[in-house]
């Protein structure tokens, strides 16, 4: 890619035209998009595509512009889950044949050496408390199970934070990129809370929400037939620091009490 005197990034005029075959190849119906947008009618894109074709490149190129590192979908999988609660999905994967190992953020930090020996094949990400660093994410498919409605609220306790911001609420299962929560969507959904609400109610309602989200999309994940769509706006982020000033209030009644009345007390601590 190059950048511009103004600091502008442009595309290459090879990388566009790659960026244009894989929307054609990703679309649900790609002769729609060959028949509604003119621009893949000019005889560059034309040569392009009948080109790639021959020197089959369709793989690499995909693989190249989303960074997802080459998956055999055929054999069984070894699968690492990196998770609070492995209990919650760990079903979902086994139901399917693939083998399953199970960590959590108390354990040994994972690295490429341990991807190695183990032969892991895919890793799944729910309430994991560490970042997975480039060197794991370029050799193995990652993803994660946000419990909030990306782009906002991305990072730690995105619940807590849907409440007091008053943004979207739901659950969201994204690819793992170089940011925290800005991997491209593969499924998402907006959730309505039952009453009474209480931030402890709202948060057990997420973890099964998730649950229920991951089992019904894992066996497109699987099969190597699910989307993936770019997430859109800038969004929202937080730190476990951003939420330091409600310590208090979350270790003395904080999590029982009506919704309504801890974001207001919530609203006040963090002005202050």
């Amino acid at each position: 890619m190059n950048v511009t005197s103004h600091g502008e990034s442009t595309l290459d005029e090879i990388e566009k035209l790659e960026l244009d075959f894989f929307e054609v190849l990703s679309a649900p119906i790609p002769r729609i998009v060959w028949k509604e947008n003119r621009r893949y009618q000019n005889s560059k894109f034309l040569k392009f595509v009948e080109n790639a074709n021959k020197q089959k490149v369709i793989k690499r190129m995909i693989n190249k512009i989303t960074g997802i590192p080459d998956v055999n979908y055929a054999k069984m999988w070894h699968v690492l889950i990196l998770s609070a609660f492995p209990e919650k999905i760990k079903d979902s994967v086994i139901a399917l044949g693939d083998d399953i190992i199970c960590f959590s953020d108390r354990d040994d930090k994972i690295t490429p050496s341990f991807i190695q020996k183990y032969k892991i094949d895919y890793i799944i990400c729910f309430g994991y408390g560490r970042i997975l660093s480039q060197d794991i994410i370029k050799i193995v498919p990652c993803i994660n199970i946000h419990g909030g409605y990306l782009p906002q609220n991305r990072g730690p306790n995105p619940n807590l934070w849907s409440w007091i911001n008053g943004t979207k609420k739901g659950v969201s299962i994204h690819y793992i990129d170089k940011g925290i929560d800005t991997g491209d969507i593969i499924v998402q959904k907006e959730i309505e809370f039952r009453e009474p609400i209480t931030l402890q109610s709202s948060f057990d309602q997420i973890v099964n929400e998730c649950t229920e989200l991951f089992a019904s999309e894992w066996p497109n994940i699987r099969s190597g037939m699910s989307t993936r769509t770019r997430q859109i706006g800038k969004g929202t982020f937080h730190t476990m620091q951003s939420q330091e000033k409600l310590t208090e209030l979350l270790e003395n009644g904080g999590l029982d009490m009506p919704i309504s009345e801890f974001c207001q007390k919530a609203k006040t601590i963090l002005a202050q």
